[in-house]
């Protein structure tokens, strides 16, 4: 196994939930957040798969994702990762069985 260095430059976290159709997987949200090619986007993972059928609207769940996002040669300014993830949103949007909350 090659090591490799640790990330030079420090990564900003943002975090994302919304309701989506039950049957939708992770993976398929996964390709959705990724679909928008983001440079920034370093990273995400699933913080929150929420079903309690007292909340959760008939046929949705919520999920929370957090978002990682770093460059590589730069610390990023707060208006740069803002404007990325303003970009990742804006592609849940266009997508018909997300609903951002």
């Amino acid at each position: 196994m090659r090591s490799v260095p640790p990330p030079r430059y420090p990564a900003v976290t943002r975090d994302i939930s919304f309701w989506l159709d039950a049957g939708v997987t992770a993976d398929a949200q996964r390709a959705l957040l990724t679909s928008t090619a983001e440079p920034l986007l370093a990273g995400l993972a699933v913080l929150e798969d929420y079903r309690d059928p007292r909340t959760t609207p008939p046929g949705k769940k919520g999920m929370l994702w957090t978002l990682t996002y770093r460059s590589p040669d730069r610390t990023l300014t707060d208006e740069e990762v803002d404007a990325a993830h303003a970009r990742v949103i804006a592609a849940l949007k266009a997508s018909p069985s997300v609903q951002i909350r």
